[in-house]
């Protein structure tokens, strides 16, 4: 959150009269609270303070995280279009309201990642993010078209390869996607939650015993099984039309 923040004041001209120098004191001490589970008391922090400088936009970014992670959806919504109405070219808010539609209103989400992909053509993080909300809607063939450009841009980057073959999944193209994801999946640089995309993309081609092998080498054998039986009820239930299977699954 003191990143957003950080970035805030480099990048969408957070200073002159409505920033003071109490404000990152009480956005530290905010954000200890959080941590420590005191979240009404963070928030109560975070709004006396915006009562003294209420058009200071890392305030109201420090709001809507704290809301967000709360679950407080309606708030948190609230609190980003609030921001973006003091700064309309604050970009940090407007990849926060476009990833916290992807959970609920997901074509309001697509329409915010096409407009911030057709200012921002080259920024890796918003490409990847729009192939996520994309692949929400089941718009497939269009996601990994701009998961594709994303890889072109920063090959380096493991999201755009491993979002690239989930969504190949998603489409049903298993073994396409099993062969884009397998030469990083099983290097040792990549993350666990690479792998474990990997073993669910396996599971859902029917190589359960494959999958397993993957998760042995990176989690506790007697919660393999689980994890497999867990893959395996996300490709019984698994549609299309339905942006709740997606939650956790892609990389950001």
């Amino acid at each position: 959150m003191l990143l957003n923040v950080f970035l805030c004041s480099v990048l969408c001209g957070c200073q002159g009269n409505i920033r003071g120098d109490d404000i990152p004191h009480e956005i530290s001490v905010a954000e200890v609270e959080v941590d420590s589970g005191h979240v009404d008391s963070a928030i109560s922090r975070l709004r006396k303070i915006q009562k003294k400088y209420p058009r200071n936009v890392e305030i109201l970014l420090q709001l809507a995280n704290v809301h967000e992670s709360a679950g407080r959806y309606e708030a948190a919504v609230q609190l980003y279009k609030n921001t973006i109405n003091l700064e309309p070219t604050s970009r940090i808010a407007q990849v926060g309201l476009g990833k916290l539609y992807m959970k609920k209103e997901n074509d309001r989400a697509v329409e915010i990642f096409k407009n911030l992909y057709q200012k921002y053509p080259k920024d890796f993080d918003i490409l990847n993010d729009y192939g996520v909300s994309l692949d929400g809607s089941g718009r497939y063939s269009e996601a990994q078209a701009i998961y594709r450009r994303a890889i072109e841009l920063d090959p380096a980057q493991v999201s755009a390869v491993v979002n690239l073959s989930l969504s190949l999944a998603f489409s049903g193209e298993f073994k396409a996607a099993i062969n884009f994801i397998e030469p990083y999946a099983e290097t040792s640089e990549t993350s666990s939650r690479a792998r474990q995309d990997y073993a669910l993309i396996l599971v859902g081609d029917g190589q359960r015993q494959r999958a397993m092998r993957v998760l042995e080498n990176i989690e506790p054998s007697e919660d393999v099984i689980r994890a497999i039986n867990e893959m395996s009820k996300f490709w019984t239930y698994f549609s299309g039309k339905s942006k709740a299977i997606y939650d956790g699954v892609h990389h950001g």
